[in-house]
């Protein structure tokens, strides 16, 4: 048991209000223990969610039908040591049977399971979604367009949260990689059909907090549960990042060591 304090769930809902989120379109970036104890637990923090955000979205990232590259497809500047081998089980790659990741981790396991959710069909970069048009954020998802379901919500008035998690884990900045110029990552998966196939993928983001004293003017702050939020629009968010990010490419180097890093600021992979 967790020595925090319960939040009700209807102090759940005036938080979510101060922070603007009532009524919108949200991707949430959750680490639910830093939420602390919660009337109902997860599925009571869901239930607010659900019923006060007409659209609820979250990363259901896997990464078990990932397979080492073909050895005659090798493209350069790919964030990849092609030295080290990739052993994996590679899994044939299905949206309604694929895990998710622990990493990203309980909330997007219980929002998956709600009735009328749906889950985007890439092998890396898979989004859940439910709600007013979870449909149209999640299908299709291309192979080669792993941004695609976060267009969406920008084109839509979308907003995203970070619970408990910092600008590492905003998944909206590689979509502003992206349109700084920078080409997402090439890597390789096992298809429903069991065959090898290219797909494109988000970089590193362990060095995104090096934009926060730039972007922060961007964010509404506040507590949901005993968590601390940042939350911003991504019509807002997205562009201002991309802008920062063309000005200074380096910047959000995580490591000199860093083989994404290193080769994403420079452009990204070339054929």
């Amino acid at each position: 048991m967790s020595d925090l304090p319960l939040t009700s769930l209807a102090e759940l809902e005036r938080q979510l209000a101060a922070l603007g989120l009532v009524g919108r379109r949200v991707v949430f970036h959750t680490a639910f223990r830093a939420v602390g104890e919660v009337e109902g637990g997860i599925d009571g923090y869901l239930s607010v969610l659900t019923r006060l955000c007409p659209t609820v979205a979250a990363p259901g990232f896997t990464f078990e039908s990932t397979i080492h590259p073909p050895d005659d497809d090798h493209p350069e500047r790919n964030g990849f040591d092609y030295a080290k081998r990739w052993v994996s089980p590679a899994i044939p790659f299905d949206p309604r049977t694929a895990s998710i990741d622990p990493r990203m981790g309980v909330f997007p396991r219980k929002l998956v399971a709600l009735p009328g959710a749906e889950r985007s069909g890439h092998p890396w970069n898979s989004w859940v979604a439910w709600g007013e048009g979870a449909e149209a954020m999640t299908q299709p998802h291309p192979w080669d367009q792993p941004h695609r379901p976060m267009e969406w919500l920008e084109a839509n008035d979308g907003w995203v949260a970070l619970v408990g998690v910092g600008l590492e884990s905003c998944s909206a900045l590689h979509l502003a990689e992206q349109r700084a110029g920078r080409r997402p990552f090439i890597r390789w998966a096992v298809d429903r059909e069991g065959k090898t196939r290219r797909v494109h993928v988000a970089g590193c983001g362990n060095g995104f907090p090096a934009l926060g004293e730039d972007l922060q003017s961007l964010f509404h702050k506040g507590p949901l549960g005993a968590a601390t939020v940042w939350a911003a629009p991504l019509r807002e968010l997205i562009p201002a990042a991309a802008r920062l990010l063309g000005e200074k490419p380096f910047l959000t180097v995580c490591s000199p060591t860093c083989l994404k890093c290193r080769d994403g600021s420079t452009g990204g992979p070339r054929d």
